[in-house]
């Protein structure tokens, strides 16, 4: 009997430990495997960290690639740094748990704060791009001012002409040289016909 009463609580203690493990790995399962955490940031520390702010309205995006996406933007206002144009491609993590912007629907005007590596413009969900709103148009107005509009790209330079190398220009007298010839001939002809006549 004693036997039976040690084996008894081993095995009750053993269950325990089976089931406790068991709604562990239920609950580690139904966690995301990867979450953006975005370290607490007012809307001016946003703006300082950012290299460049504007406002656009998105075209178009990519489909995933890398790990990334990419928003075809046409931007109309910058408030802080500089663009190379109206036409800005900005890349984002493609997963919002990767702290990506996630879905931007089109035609509607966004303000992005982006990063800039040489022509390349990046923005995460933590950086502070959002949705144009009353809002969020007074707070940029009331750090950055109004803003300037964004330059289109420049129109194509005028013609150019180059001059050859060891070419001069044609004198007048070689260019009128043909039309005197037939002048001359011409008057030649009209004597030779008056001298005929006459006979």
């Amino acid at each position: 009997m004693s036997l039976i009463r040690r084996v008894r609580p081993a095995a009750g203690r053993q269950t325990l430990v089976v089931m406790l493990l068991a709604m562990g790995g239920v609950f580690l399962t139904q966690l995301p495997a990867h979450a953006c955490t975005c370290v607490q940031q007012t809307f001016s520390d946003q703006t300082a960290a950012a290299d460049v702010v504007f406002t656009g309205v998105v075209d178009s995006v990519s489909a995933p690639s890398g790990g990334t996406i990419t928003y075809a933007v046409t931007a109309d206002r910058v408030f802080k740094g500089r663009l190379g144009g109206e036409a800005v491609a900005v890349t984002s993590p493609a997963q919002p748990a990767a702290c990506g912007l996630g879905e931007l629907p089109a035609d509607r005007p966004y303000v992005f704060l982006v990063s800039r590596s040489g022509t390349s413009y990046t923005a995460e969900s933590c950086g502070g791009s959002a949705p144009v709103s009353a809002d969020v148009g007074e707070r940029v107005g009331r750090l950055l001012g109004e803003g300037e509009p964004v330059e289109p790209p420049a129109p194509p330079q005028s013609a150019t002409y180059t001059k050859v190398e060891g070419a001069e220009p044609t004198s007048l007298a070689r260019l009128a040289a043909p039309g005197a010839a037939l002048v001359i001939v011409g008057l030649l002809g009209l004597m030779v016909v008056r001298r005929l006549g006459r006979r």
